[in-house]
């Protein structure tokens, strides 16, 4: 009978725990997207926002965004909210805005009292940096909490 190599053996008795990794990991998942919302609840104002490398930050200036569960809203009418669909344990971490039938692949970047997203056209490509230009077809919108 042939002798069993000890590495073999290791990877026999790893199985078990390779098996459990996905759950583990849509756990993490899940507890990251958690505590990132957690953070986001409440009253944001509008810093910047940059439409196809266009500053509109004036038009915008006065423009208070309440974040409840996953939704945005900035007013009382249906067109005034979205839902994101988060996910922090991505680099850079994904800010997807689901918006009815479409979809705006984006990212963030979350620091204390500063949200700042960009994100693409539906239908185009992930944006890779958090940046707003002519061609790029992205939106780049940056939050910040109210002074108390």
């Amino acid at each position: 009978m042939p002798r069993l190599s000890l590495a073999f053996l290791l990877c026999i008795a790893a199985l078990p725990l390779l098996a459990q990794e996905p759950k583990e990991q849509a756990k993490d998942v899940k507890e990251a997207k958690e505590k990132v919302l957690k953070s986001l609840q409440g009253k944001w104002t509008v810093e910047k926002h940059v439409d196809r490398g266009e500053d509109l930050t004036k038009a915008f200036a006065r423009l208070v965004v309440t974040v409840k569960d996953n939704t945005f809203k900035s007013g009382d009418k249906p067109k005034d909210s979205f839902t994101v669909e988060l996910d922090p344990t991505q680099t850079p971490p994904t800010f997807d805005i689901i918006d009815g039938e479409k979809t705006q692949l984006g990212i963030y970047e979350l620091k204390v009292d500063t949200l700042t997203f960009c994100v693409a056209d539906a239908g185009a490509p992930r944006p890779k940096e958090l940046s707003s230009t002519k061609e790029s077809k992205t939106v780049l919108t940056v939050l910040k909490r109210p002074a108390k």
